[in-house]
This record gives C-alpha cells, sequence and structure tokens, in this order.
C-alpha cells in the first residue's frame, strides 16, 4: 500500500478471507498495524474505532463499506 509507513494503523473493512490475511501479513512486515473494522459495524461503530485507532489509511472489501467508511470520514481529525 502506497504511502503507509512504519507506526501506521490501516483499517481493513473485509470478511474473513484469504486476502485479509496476506493485507495483514504485509502491514505487519512494513511495521503497520491492522485494525479490523467488522463488515456488519454500523457507520458510528466505524468512527468510533477509526477515530480511537488514529487509523491513517483503510481497504474495504466492496461498495457497501466503503460507503459505510465514506459516509463518517469527514467526521474524522485527520
Amino acid at each position: 500500500m502506497r504511502g503507509v509507513r512504519f507506526g501506521d494503523r490501516v483499517g481493513i473493512m473485509c470478511r474473513t478471507r484469504y486476502e485479509w490475511t496476506l493485507f495483514d501479513f504485509a502491514l505487519w512486515s512494513i511495521g503497520a498495524q491492522s485494525v479490523p473494522l467488522y463488515p456488519s459495524s454500523s457507520a458510528e461503530q466505524v468512527l468510533w474505532t477509526l477515530h480511537d485507532a488514529e487509523v491513517r489509511a483503510g481497504v474495504v472489501e466492496h461498495e457497501d463499506h466503503a460507503m459505510t467508511v465514506g459516509s463518517v470520514i469527514d467526521r474524522l481529525p485527520g
């Protein structure tokens, strides 16, 4: 993932699948931390998690997840 650095936290909203594991391992290999977001989470739960964990980037599995994250992104401080 371009721009992710050591110590960054990256949100992952995806069902449990092989690609999630690969992405998590890739983050680990550069010293970044994954922040799991349940696909069933409400927008408010996603907002709280992203804010509390100080997430810098994110990956979503499909358009529904992108809509959930996109609906709260403007309310995050960074």
